[in-house]
C-alpha cells in the first residue's frame, strides 16, 4: 500500500489535509506499518499532487493484486485506518469486530473528535472516562489514539489547576500518551 500524506502534516492545522494527514501518520506509526513494509508513507506538496494527479491527500492506494489493474484510491480517513489496521492484522483490536456495537461506538468516538470544538470534546471524554480507563472497551482502541491527538495539544496549554479539574481526562491522556509506541509520536 502507498499513502500519500500532506508534506504540511499538523496536528493544529485549520486546513483538513494537513490535519488528517497527521492523524493518519500517528495511527500508521504507531502500528508500526512504515517499518513493517505495510505502507508506503509519500510526504507530498501541492505541486507534487498536481504532478502525480492526486486531488486530495490523505490518499491511501491499495493493490488488487491483479496484474495490470489499477490500484484501489481511498480518501476516507476511517477507511484508510481501518486498512492500515487490518495490514498489521490488528483491525479486531483497534476496530473491534466489523459489526459488533463497539466499531460502531469507536467510529462514533472519531467523528465526535473530528467534528466538536475541541474544550467540548475535552469536557465529554472527562464525564466518559469517569468509571473507565480506555473509551471504548478495556483496551486502548483507535478511537483512544485518535481522540488523544485531537486533545494533547489543548492538555499542553492548561494550567495544573485547569488539569486537575478535567482529572478523568487528565489520567487518560497520561495513560495513553505514555503507553508503547506511543509516546514519542506527539
Amino acid at each position: 500500500m502507498k499513502l500519500f500524506l500532506s508534506q504540511k502534516a499538523n496536528i493544529l492545522s485549520e486546513d483538513p489535509q494537513e490535519k488528517l494527514s497527521k492523524l493518519i501518520e500517528v495511527f500508521a506509526q504507531y502500528v508500526r506499518a512504515p517499518q513493517r513494509d505495510i505502507v508506503q508513507i509519500n510526504n507530498v506538496s501541492s505541486a507534487d499532487c498536481q504532478a502525480l494527479r492526486i486531488s486530495q491527500v490523505p490518499l491511501l492506494l491499495k493493490s488488487t493484486g491483479n496484474e495490470g489493474e489499477e490500484p484501489v484510491k481511498c480518501s476516507n480517513t476511517m477507511t484508510i485506518m481501518i486498512e492500515i489496521a487490518k495490514g498489521a492484522y490488528l483491525e479486531d483490536v483497534l476496530f473491534a469486530s466489523a459489526k459488533s456495537k463497539e466499531r460502531q461506538e469507536i467510529l462514533s468516538f472519531i467523528e465526535l473528535a473530528q467534528r466538536m470544538p475541541t474544550e467540548e470534546l475535552v469536557k465529554h471524554v472527562n464525564e466518559h472516562l469517569a468509571m473507565k480507563m480506555f473509551l471504548v472497551g478495556s483496551n486502548i482502541t483507535a478511537a483512544d489514539i485518535i481522540t488523544c491527538l485531537y486533545v494533547a495539544p489543548y492538555f499542553k496549554e492548561l494550567m495544573d489547576f485547569q488539569k486537575i479539574a478535567l482529572c478523568h481526562a487528565f489520567r487518560w491522556i497520561d495513560h495513553v500518551q505514555h503507553l508503547p509506541g506511543f509516546d514519542d509520536l506527539i
